[in-house]
């Protein structure tokens, strides 16, 4: 019985990147999650903008107080409730993903990278 539940144990584990950390349907923004730590990020494309969520455990909660977000090396800006950073040039096709490093409330998050074109896990 314990070899079993230990099967089990290791099978939800594993499966908790695909879909505990909401990777397959958008975050409250419409954005695409990721989790790079002990919080979310959202990342929104919006008129040639890109808005980034730092999101607590639940997926709530946006805050910009003692946090930071750099996409592809350009600090982002705060603003109300998210970060905003102009989107990179596509020129030729040579941005194949965003890398986003992400600081939420003094905790650092590991770098997130969103594969270009975005879409849902």
């Amino acid at each position: 019985m314990k070899m079993f539940s230990l099967i089990i144990f290791s099978t939800l584990l594993s499966s908790a990147p695909l879909f505990g950390m909401g990777g397959d349907k958008p975050g409250p923004h419409g954005g695409y999650i990721t989790m790079p730590g002990p919080y979310h990020v959202e990342l929104v494309e919006k008129d040639k903008m890109i808005r980034i969520y730092l999101l607590d455990i639940r997926i709530k909660n946006p805050i910009i107080k003692n946090s930071s977000a750099i996409l592809n090396r350009t600090k982002c800006l705060p603003k109300e409730n998210y970060f905003e950073c102009a989107m990179p040039e596509m020129k030729n096709s040579k941005v194949k993903e965003y890398l986003l490093e992400t600081v939420r409330n003094n905790v650092k998050g590991t770098l997130a990278i969103y594969k270009l074109p975005l879409q849902l896990h």
